[in-house]
């Protein structure tokens, strides 16, 4: 777990020596509020297998490039096969901080580090029990908006892979292949 926050403080530190360093930043005479921004994303999956997501956020632009916020998430997981009798579900909850840097005015970088509580199966046993999760997730992504409202969608790829991540459903190639999750969500300046 140390090398994993070792290796995201790093990323965010490289992240932070490639900001500009002139005065010809539009955010260094904006008022704290102008700087600040809200979003989020929700996930919905009704049927045997039932997954919702809320997931709001709220950042603060640190220049015109690199912004850092936290999160708050919960999920609702239900699985259930009527015909063998048998159902599922587990509710989780948790957050992370989370930094972004803009290449260009499309493309973002990401690093996040999240951790969940949710009810496991320790390795061997028959009961579960409810734990505190890590997740760290890398990656990039794309946004287009209008204004300071945006649209953007994330590839992460999730470094710790913990045996419990609440993100196994989720993997792009199924929960025993690359820890890979796509996200998207809405992106709200809170400011003029």
């Amino acid at each position: 777990m140390k090398w994993i926050c070792t290796l995201l403080v790093l990323c965010l530190s490289t992240l932070s020596f490639g900001q500009k360093t002139d005065n010809s930043n539009s955010l260094s005479n904006s008022p704290f509020k102008d700087r600040l921004y809200t979003g989020g994303d929700l996930g919905l999956s009704l049927g045997n297998l039932t997954f919702i997501n809320v997931n709001p956020i709220l950042g603060y632009m640190i220049d015109e490039q690199l912004s850092a916020g936290v999160s708050l998430k919960y999920i609702y997981y239900r699985e259930r096969y009527p015909e063998y009798n048998w159902e599922y579900s587990n509710s989780m909850f948790g957050g992370s901080i989370f930094a972004r840097y803009l290449i260009g005015d499309s493309f973002i970088a990401h690093a996040e580090l999240e951790t969940m509580n949710a009810e496991v199966r320790p390795f061997l046993s028959t009961t579960l029990t409810r734990r505190w999760i890590p997740v760290g997730l890398l990656g990039g992504g794309y946004r287009q908006g209008v204004g300071n409202t945006y649209f953007q969608i994330l590839v992460l790829y999730d470094a710790i892979n913990n045996r419990d991540s609440p993100y196994r459903s989720e993997y792009l190639f199924g929960p025993s292949n690359l820890p890979i999750i796509i996200r998207g969500g809405l992106i709200l300046g809170i400011g003029n």
